[in-house]
């Protein structure tokens, strides 16, 4: 089923991933200064981390949403919903998570 809207802006290079890959150049260039300062330089490397789950998360949401949109009228879409809406909480609350640290984009920020 093409619904033509999510077709039209989804992976169009406006959204999650590509400010996500700029966030984590942004810290990698901010901690190759020498003048960074030791909060960067002990919190940095974590928050690149975070981004990186964040982005991990994000290609699942993109794989959840891509089954929803291609089920058929009879299928039952519940269950993807529910695992699209955990997923989707992970991605910024980090938690629950597979990932080594289970952090998201709101520890990116702390």
């Amino acid at each position: 089923k093409d619904t033509g809207f999510a077709r039209v802006w989804a992976g169009s290079g406006y959204g999650m991933r590509r400010a996500a890959r700029r966030m984590i150049e942004e810290i990698d260039a901010a901690l190759a200064d020498p003048t960074a300062s030791a909060g960067l330089r002990t919190y940095g490397p974590r928050a690149i981390r975070c981004v990186e789950n964040a982005l991990g998360r994000t290609d699942e949401v993109v794989a959840l949403g891509d089954q929803i949109l291609a089920a058929g009228p009879r299928d039952d879409v519940d269950p993807l919903l529910r695992e699209l809406q955990s997923v989707t909480l992970a991605l910024t609350d980090g938690v629950p998570s597979p990932y080594a640290e289970g952090c998201g984009l709101e520890q990116a920020f702390l």
